[in-house]
């Protein structure tokens, strides 16, 4: 892997992963039809801790919030922690126990085109949610919902992001909070799958380019840290039907392009 791959694959990774555009659509579209070959495990690891890093980065101060009221006992913060932990259980039980299914579909170049219509039409809807008073606390039906939502984004094209704060807003959730809770959300599930990747790890030999994984790790952190910001003033200014044209213009592009060139 050259200096520029790991660059490109940083910045890939860093926007795609949190705009709501379907980071795994656009890796299994590099995979398949650009016939760009992934470093392996060893730098994924690498690029999931660098978005890690990111989320930490933006809502640190929320996350120490959660730290010092789980330390004081303080309820309120005890039930919103377990509102993340309800929210991880269907993808961590669809990660667990369908594995095997999910990288068939990563391996079939059609799975993006349909997935990146479904993630297009769910973002053309969220400004056509119905007028009224937002909440500003999550729920236990709230957190199933995107809970849910993010067990469907295992299917690469369908937006993590997109589907999790969909989800939020529709059920009377903030833009703030929405985009907060999705992305606090997406903790343990970037810890789960780097965890599972830790244990592929165990039976190969590590083969490290400092410099190569570095860069990596760096421009995929700020890069993320630019998305998650950049997310919350498209949905502040109500602009997200731009990334719904974009998600739908490309699922057509893609099946133009497999119909023709097979």
């Amino acid at each position: 892997m050259t200096i520029w791959e790991s660059i490109f694959l940083g910045v890939l990774q860093g926007v795609t992963e949190f705009l709501p555009v379907s980071s795994s659509g656009h890796l299994s579209v590099a995979r398949n039809l650009l016939d760009i070959t992934l470093p392996g495990v060893q730098f994924e690891v690498a690029l999931h801790l660098a978005t890690l890093i990111s989320v930490l980065t933006v809502y640190r101060s929320s996350i120490k919030d959660i730290i010092t009221g789980c330390c004081q006992g303080d309820s309120v913060t005890l039930g919103y922690l377990w509102m993340l932990v309800v929210v991880s259980i269907p993808a961590a039980l669809i990660g667990l126990w369908g594995n095997a299914v999910l990288e068939k579909l990563f391996m079939n170049p059609w799975v993006p085109v349909i997935g990146f219509s479904l993630t297009g039409l769910v973002l053309s809807a969220i400004n056509l949610r119905p007028a009224g008073k937002s909440v500003g606390r999550i729920t236990v039906f709230t957190a199933m919902a995107v809970g849910l939502a993010q067990a469907c984004a295992l299917v690469p094209g369908i937006s993590r992001s997109g589907m999790t704060v969909a989800a939020a807003l529709w059920l009377g959730v903030d833009d703030e909070e929405a985009l907060k809770f999705s992305f606090l959300a997406s903790i343990p599930i970037i810890l789960g799958a780097t965890s599972l990747q830790l244990v592929d790890l165990r039976h190969q030999e590590l083969d490290f380019n400092g410099i190569n994984f570095f860069l990596g790790m760096v421009v995929a952190s700020i890069t993320g840290v630019l998305a998650i910001r950049c997310f919350l003033v498209v949905l502040q200014k109500k602009i997200i039907h731009r990334f719904a044209m974009y998600c739908l213009c490309l699922s057509a592009s893609l099946a133009v392009y497999l119909t023709f060139s097979r």
